[in-house]
C-alpha cells in the first residue's frame, strides 16, 4: 500500500527511472498541496488523489488517447470517434451506459443514442440535428464533450503535456518490451 510521499515517490520511480521527477512534476500540478497539511492523514489522503490521477490518465485518458492514436494512424484504418462524458455529475467508468441506451432523463441521453444509432448504422456517429462529431487524427488536440454542452472542445493543454509524458515515457518504452 502507497500511502505517503516516499511511497509514491518511489513508485514513480519504479515506472519512469529517470524521469520521475517530470511524473512527479505533472501529478503535483494535478493535485496540488492544500491546506492542512503536514499531517499523516493529510498526506495519505493527497497521495490517494495523486495515485488516482495517475491511474486515470494510464487506463482512460491518456491510454485512450494512444490507442485513439495509434489506431486512426494506421493504413486502411476505419474512423475513430473520441468522447469525454462530462458535466452532469461524478461518474465512473461505466456510468454512461444509461445516456447510450437514451434512458437516463436528460436531453444529452437523447443525443447520445441518436449519435451510436448512426455510428452502428454507418460508422459514423454524424447525422441530421446533431453537433458535428470530427473523426479523430493522430496528435489531435479535440475530443467531442458530452454533457450539459454538446460539442468538439480543445483537450487542456496541461492534461495533453501530461499524456504525451505518459506515451513518451510509459507507453512507448515499458509496454513494448512486455509484449
Amino acid at each position: 500500500d502507497i500511502t505517503d510521499m516516499q511511497g509514491f515517490r518511489a513508485l514513480l520511480s519504479r515506472e519512469f527511472g529517470a524521469a520521475a521527477p517530470e511524473a512527479l512534476a505533472h501529478y503535483e500540478q494535478v493535485v496540488p498541496i492544500f491546506s492542512g497539511s503536514g499531517s499523516a492523514q493529510a498526506e495519505a489522503l493527497r497521495v490517494r488523489r495523486l495515485l488516482g490521477a495517475l491511474s486515470d490518465d494510464m487506463w482512460y485518458f491518456a491510454g485512450t488517447r494512444h490507442m485513439a492514436d495509434l489506431l486512426a494512424g494506421s493504413v486502411g484504418a476505419a474512423s475513430v470517434f473520441l468522447y469525454i462524458f462530462e458535466g452532469l455529475r461524478r461518474s465512473e467508468h461505466g456510468d454512461d451506459i444509461t445516456f447510450w441506451r437514451g434512458t437516463a432523463p436528460v436531453p444529452v441521453a437523447t443525443k447520445m443514442a441518436e449519435y451510436l444509432a448512426h455510428f452502428a448504422a454507418s460508422g459514423d456517429p454524424n447525422g441530421p440535428d446533431l453537433p458535428e462529431w470530427s473523426a479523430h487524427v493522430p496528435g489531435s488536440a479535440s475530443v467531442m464533450g458530452l454533457g450539459s454542452r454538446i460539442g468538439m472542445r480543445a483537450v487542456d493543454d496541461e492534461d495533453r503535456e501530461r499524456h504525451a509524458f505518459l506515451v513518451r515515457e510509459y507507453f512507448s518504452k515499458r509496454l513494448p518490451s512486455e509484449l
